[in-house]
Order: C-alpha cells, then sequence, then structure tokens
C-alpha cells in the first residue's frame, strides 16, 4: 500500500513581518500612553508654576510701588536735615555777628569818627571770612592792615559787595603797585592811606576820623579823574597812529 505525502506548509515571510508590526504597533502605543500622560503631568506642573510667577510679579509690583514713596521719603528727610544743619550753622555765625556789633557798640564812638570794617589783608580767604563774621554790606568802608596778598579779582568781588571805599594801613603803603592801584582805578573804587586818620580797630570792627577819610575821598576823585583823562589821551594817541598807518599805506 503507497502512503501518501502531507503536502508541507510553509510561512510566508509576509505574515512574519505582519506579527513582527503588531508588536511594534503595541509597543508604539504603550509608549504613546506613557508620553501622553507624561505631558499631562507637565502641563499640570506648567499651570502651577505659572500661577506662581504670578503670585511673584505682584508681590514684586507691590514692591515697585512702594519703593517710590519710601525713597521720596528719605530724600525729603535727608534733605531737611541739611537744611536744618545749615540754618543752625546761619544762626551761630549770626549770633557771633550780633555779639560783635553789641561789644563795638557798647564803646562810645569818639565824636567825628565812623565805623570801619578790619581786613588783615587783600585776599580772598580774609574777605570771607569777614563776611562770615561780620558782614560786609553797601556803604562799608574796609580798612586793610597788610597787603601781602592780593589779587586783581578781590578788587572786583569787594565792588560786588558795594563797599563804599578801602582804606590800607600807612605802614603797608610802600607794598602798594602799580598794578594794585590800577586796579582800584579802573574799578573806580576809592583806595586810599590810612595817614592822619586815627585808626582804632578791635577785633573786625575799627574807627577812623571822618573829615580826614573824606579828605582823602576828594584827593581820590581827583587822582580817579587824571587816570581817565590819561586813558582817553592814550585811547586817542593809539587811534592816530592807526590812522596815520593807514593813510600811509594807501599812499605807497
Amino acid at each position: 500500500m503507497i502512503q501518501e505525502k502531507k503536502p508541507e506548509v510553509s510561512l510566508d515571510s509576509s505574515d512574519e513581518r505582519v506579527r513582527v508590526l503588531d508588536g511594534t504597533v503595541k509597543d508604539l502605543r504603550v509608549l504613546v500612553s506613557d508620553l501622553q500622560s507624561e505631558i499631562t503631568d507637565l502641563k499640570k506642573q506648567n499651570r502651577q508654576l505659572s500661577r506662581k510667577i504670578s503670585e511673584m510679579k505682584n508681590e514684586r509690583q507691590k514692591g515697585i510701588n512702594t519703593e517710590p514713596d519710601i525713597i521720596k521719603r528719605d530724600q525729603i528727610i535727608s534733605s531737611l536735615k541739611h537744611r536744618l544743619r545749615q540754618e543752625e550753622r546761619n544762626n551761630k555765625k549770626l549770633q557771633r555777628r550780633i555779639k560783635r556789633f553789641k561789644e563795638a557798640d557798647d564803646e562810645e564812638m569818639p565824636p567825628g569818627t565812623m565805623t570801619i570794617k578790619v581786613l588783615s589783608d587783600l585776599s580772598r580767604e580774609s574777605f570771607r571770612l569777614l563776611t562770615e563774621r561780620v558782614g560786609i554790606h553797601p556803604g562799608d568802608v574796609l580798612y586793610v592792615k597788610s597787603l601781602v596778598s592780593w589779587g586783581r579779582g578781590i578788587v572786583h568781588e569787594i565792588v560786588k559787595s558795594g563797599a563804599r571805599a578801602v582804606i590800607v594801613n600807612e605802614k603797608a603803603a610802600d607794598s602798594i603797585t602799580k598794578e594794585l592801584k590800577e586796579a582800584f582805578l579802573h574799578e573806580n573804587l576809592p583806595f586810599v592811606i590810612s595817614k592822619d586818620m586815627q585808626i582804632r580797630v578791635k577785633g573786625e570792627i575799627g574807627t577812623c576820623d571822618e573829615e580826614k577819610f573824606m579828605d582823602a575821598l576828594e584827593d581820590w576823585a581827583e587822582e580817579h579823574e587824571k587816570f581817565v583823562k590819561g586813558k582817553g589821551e592814550e585811547m586817542l594817541d593809539s587811534l592816530m597812529k592807526e590812522y596815520l598807518a593807514e593813510r600811509e599805506r594807501k599812499v605807497r
């Protein structure tokens, strides 16, 4: 008896690929599910962080809104303290001035004398100190003890103060230079020597003989008139020389 051979069953390679793909799809679905879960968690965390950031911004804004007010108050307080210190210093200076004036008033001024205010020299520092201690006002007459220090600018400062004149200690007369004298002449600020004026000094205040002072002012006025006339003649002479020089150039 002849036995029939069973037909051999062979698996198609395409079926194998399908099974592999099915497995891959299942794995991908699991991965996608896990990723979706992670994304959900991340979104939740993101919302929480957004709320925290928003709260922090609000708190910061409150601080920013408050800070300028604090700074402004601090600036006002600092400014008031500075002004208070200045006023205290000014008050002390005024008290010292009043004391000096009272001391000067307590002494009887001899008849025919006038008050003078005393500078140690013609430096800016001496002028500043006298201004602080007793003040320099329009019409004041200043008395200068020494000429060891002076500058052209100080003459202008004295003029700006409104001082009436400057008296120089006769012992310092030899120190008067041509430049110093001309500085006063240019400003038309009387600059006279204390000879025969009977100067009396106590601190920053003193007295001098009024009549002798007025005589010295008259002499100064004459000297200033000559100075102005001389300057005018110099100007005319200079203009004439320029005119003649220009004329000679044209002739050539």
